[in-house]
C-alpha cells in the first residue's frame, strides 16, 4: 500500500488568548488531515505521534477517515505526527511524511441571549451545522448565514424547529459567519486548526465572511489584500448591549470608526465595489 500523505497546512496551529475568546482549563488538541488511500482492501489508518522526532508511542487506530483531532495533549507543547494505512489483512504501510505542530485549546465563543455574529475560524473541515452546535443544543433558537455570490437566494437558515426541507443551511464552513439567535447565555466550544491561509471570495455588494487569523489585527492591515476594494465593514458585538454594532469606513476619520481590529471567533459584513478575494494569513 502507498504512504497516505498528510497535508502540512492543516498543523499550523496558534494559540488564542486575547479578547472575548479565553483559553479555558480543557486538554490542548491538534488536527490533522490526509489524503485518502484508493486501494479497495483498505481497512483504516493509524496515528502515531511524539513529543520527539521520529519517536512515537502507541498508535490510535482511527478508522477509515481521513481527518482527526488528537487530544490531552499539553498546550504549548509541540508533536510529531504521522499516519499509516492498514488493509483488511491487517497489512500495514510505511510511515507518512512526518508534520509536527503545537497542542492549542479549543475556542470558546461567548454567545448572549439574542442575537450573536460569530464565525469559526478553526473549523477542520466543512462541518454540519447540528455537529458545530452540539455543545449548545437545546439552547439555540435558529441559525442564518448569507452568501453575498449567491444573488438569487443569499439568505440560508437552519431552524431545528422546521421539517428538515424548509432548512437549506446544513453546512458551515471556515469562511462563513453565522448568525445565532440564542436562547440563553452560554458559550460555544469549537475544535479545530487553522490554515496557512484561506482565501474567502467576495462579490460586489455584501458579504457576510468570517475573520479567519488566528490573532486579532487592525481592520486595515486584516483586509490589506483587498485595499481600496471595500467600502464599509461592520461588526457586531453581543457582549456590548448598549452598542453592538460597529462600523469602519475607509473614508471617514479615525475618531468615526469604532471597529479597530477584526477577531477570530466573530463574523463581519464586508461592502465591497467589485469582486475581489479577502487572503488572510498566519
Amino acid at each position: 500500500m502507498r504512504n497516505p500523505f498528510c497535508r502540512k497546512c492543516s498543523l499550523v496551529i496558534f494559540i488564542i488568548a486575547f479578547g472575548l475568546i479565553s483559553r479555558i482549563a480543557l486538554a490542548a488538541q491538534i488536527g490533522i488531515r490526509w489524503d485518502p488511500n484508493t486501494e479497495p482492501d483498505l481497512a483504516g489508518y493509524r496515528v502515531y505521534y511524539g513529543t520527539a522526532s521520529g519517536s512515537y508511542g502507541s498508535p490510535i487506530d482511527v478508522g477509515n477517515v481521513t481527518s482527526y483531532t488528537l487530544t490531552g495533549l499539553s498546550a504549548g507543547q509541540l508533536y510529531f505526527i504521522a499516519v499509516t494505512a492498514h488493509d483488511t489483512s491487517n497489512n500495514q504501510s510505511g510511515y507518512s511524511n512526518e508534520v509536527s505542530g503545537a497542542a492549542t485549546d479549543p475556542m470558546r465563543i461567548p454567545l448572549k441571549a439574542g442575537w450573536n455574529l460569530v464565525s469559526f475560524p478553526n473549523l477542520l473541515q466543512n462541518t454540519l451545522v447540528t455537529d458545530l452546535l452540539s455543545s449548545i443544543s437545546g439552547q439555540y433558537e435558529s441559525v442564518y448565514s448569507y452568501k453575498g455570490c449567491d444573488t438569487a437566494d443569499p439568505w440560508k437558515i437552519y431552524n431545528p424547529a422546521l421539517p428538515p426541507y424548509a432548512n437549506d443551511l446544513q453546512y458551515v464552513d471556515r469562511t462563513t459567519g453565522i448568525w445565532i439567535k440564542m436562547k440563553q447565555d452560554t458559550e460555544l466550544n469549537v475544535s479545530g486548526t487553522f490554515s496557512i491561509t484561506t482565501n474567502i471570495p467576495l462579490c460586489n455588494g455584501s458579504n457576510m465572511v468570517s475573520y479567519t487569523g488566528s490573532q486579532a489585527k487592525p481592520v486595515v492591515e486584516a483586509l490589506s489584500s483587498i485595499s481600496g476594494k471595500y467600502n464599509k465593514v461592520y461588526g457586531y458585538k453581543a457582549t456590548d448591549p448598549s452598542d453592538p454594532w460597529k462600523i469602519y469606513d475607509p473614508s471617514l476619520p479615525p475618531y468615526a470608526n469604532d471597529l479597530t481590529t477584526l477577531e477570530p471567533g466573530f463574523g463581519y459584513w464586508i461592502n465591497v465595489g467589485q469582486n475581489c478575494t479577502l487572503s488572510v494569513n498566519n
